[in-house]
């Protein structure tokens, strides 16, 4: 039987620590960040798990005063803030709230609306932002605002993708965006036509390909894509067009 070479066995110790560090910084990083949630959860650990399964099966109330929250835990207001029948002006409330689990159900909860959203929209945690663009509420004042922040390039992503993207967007963008940004907004199926004809002229392949297979690309930018250099784009430009007429 042929032996397994010792160095199988080094690479394999290698992949394991990798894979660990990344579980420890990346994902265990994300939730050690609630210290309050974990201190409430060493403070009464034999009575956790039950107490808080049997709250979250129960029905919330709708409204919450600014005293009832307070005398919540954290895991409590998570819940209120992730039900979608809770009022408004809880979530209002709540859109203000120190832990920022409680704000991202906030953010996402489709009974936000856009004065809440608002206070969101500067919010110093990126995963509350990039919900809040996400939102089907959320003004485009606030998506102009969030798009100007340039706090994270996550952001950009989001906003590429977003159905409100428009020129005022494109505008603060066009001449600082990367590859995968520009490959986001040339798949939205929301974007602009005129957006989309001057991406048509970009060198990358990736972008072109995209803008040549949007729905929303204009005749008049199919047309001065049959010219393209890459054959597989001015193919596709030349086979949409046919499917037009």
């Amino acid at each position: 039987m042929k032996k397994t070479p010792t160095r199988t066995y080094v690479l394999f110790a290698v992949l394991l620590c990798v894979i660990s560090s990344y579980i420890y910084f990346f994902v265990y990083g994300e939730f050690a960040k609630n210290d309050l949630f974990y201190s409430h959860i060493r403070s009464r650990p034999h009575k956790y798990i039950l107490s808080e399964i049997s709250f979250q099966v129960q029905d919330t109330k709708a409204f919450y005063n600014n005293e009832e929250l307070k005398a919540c835990n954290i895991s409590m207001r998570q819940v209120i803030a992730k039900n979608d029948k809770t009022s408004p002006e809880t979530l209002a409330m709540l859109a203000k709230d120190e832990d920022i689990f409680v704000k991202r159900n906030v953010a996402s909860n489709p009974s936000s609306t856009s004065n809440i959203l608002s206070i969101l929209a500067d919010d110093k945690d990126v995963f509350v932002r990039r919900l809040v663009v996400r939102h089907p509420s959320v003004l485009l004042n606030d998506l102009y605002k969030i798009a100007k922040s340039r706090r994270d390039s996550r952001i950009y992503w989001e906003i590429a993708r977003s159905t409100k993207f428009d020129e005022n967007i494109w505008k603060l963008w066009q001449h600082e965006l990367s590859e995968p940004t520009m490959h986001s907004i040339a798949n939205n199926k929301s974007c602009p036509p005129t957006i989309l004809d001057q991406l048509s002229e970009k060198d990358s392949i990736v972008v072109r390909l995209s803008v040549v297979q949007n729905s929303n690309t204009s005749r008049k930018t199919l047309q001065k894509m049959t010219s393209d250099t890459h054959m597989q784009i001015a193919d596709i430009a030349k086979r949409r067009l046919k499917e037009q007429q």
